[in-house]
């Protein structure tokens, strides 16, 4: 059975997908939930790397994505978000509360 973190993120990647560098993000944004209860917000022209901290692919601004796969209601979702992007949110559900 598959069972996700607190927030309920499966995989998170950053890169220029599917070429490498991808790198696993899932525990930046596992805390960016718990921080915001729930809530990723991605602002328009605010770059993905100003969440990570680090950019996996330099000078290469529209070769990036955030793939988030996450599981809400049982069922598992996925959002890809470009490196230019508009204004995102996705609302996680919080799967540790659930399960009490």
């Amino acid at each position: 059975e598959l069972k996700a973190p607190q927030w309920g993120i499966v995989q998170a990647t950053y890169g220029a997908h599917p070429n490498p560098p991808m790198i696993d993000v899932s525990g930046f944004l596992e805390v960016q939930a718990m921080v915001h209860n729930g809530t990723l917000k991605f602002p328009k022209n605010t770059d993905l790397s100003h969440y990570f901290g680090f950019d996996p692919l330099p000078h290469h601004r529209s070769a990036k994505n955030l793939i988030l796969r996450y599981m809400k209601g049982g069922v598992i979702h996925e959002a890809k978000i470009g490196e230019s992007h508009d204004d995102t949110e996705v609302v996680l559900e919080n799967a540790a509360a659930k399960a009490q």
